[in-house]
């Protein structure tokens, strides 16, 4: 029997919900932050100094109290434990990462309600 990958994505040892897609990143750091230097015969000489991820989340469409949930799940506190599934290595990693900023574009609304549009938020690697 084989065993099943798990593809979703947990913040702090729960689940975050309303994930339609997300894209894994995986970039290096460089010691002169991207001022990698040339020699004269053009070889670029890089100083990798680390590798990190960014996940960019996107949910699916979202009404109120939906947001909110999903939005006090990730705004709790300035760093967070994420655990996801690694393309790179095949297998889940958890890593502590930050959020980027977060925006809300509203649909429509109701008397009582509001539907928004997906929302896109990064999730680094410290």
């Amino acid at each position: 029997m084989a065993s099943s990958i798990d593809f979703d994505i947990y913040v702090n040892n729960t689940k975050l919900p309303y994930v339609a897609s997300y894209q894994v990143g995986w970039y290096d750091v460089s010691r002169d932050s991207g001022r990698d230097t040339t020699t004269a015969d053009g070889t670029m000489i890089l100083n990798v100094i680390s590798q990190k991820y960014r996940l960019d989340i996107t949910t699916k469409y979202l009404t109120s109290t939906e947001l909110n949930s999903f939005y006090t799940q990730i705004a709790t506190a300035p760093t967070m434990t994420v655990s996801f599934y690694d393309p790179y290595s095949a297998t889940r990693v958890t890593k502590t990462m930050y959020r980027g900023d977060r925006t809300s574009t509203i649909r429509y609304t109701t008397s009582d309600s509001a539907m928004f549009e997906p929302i896109t938020i990064a999730l680094i690697q410290l």
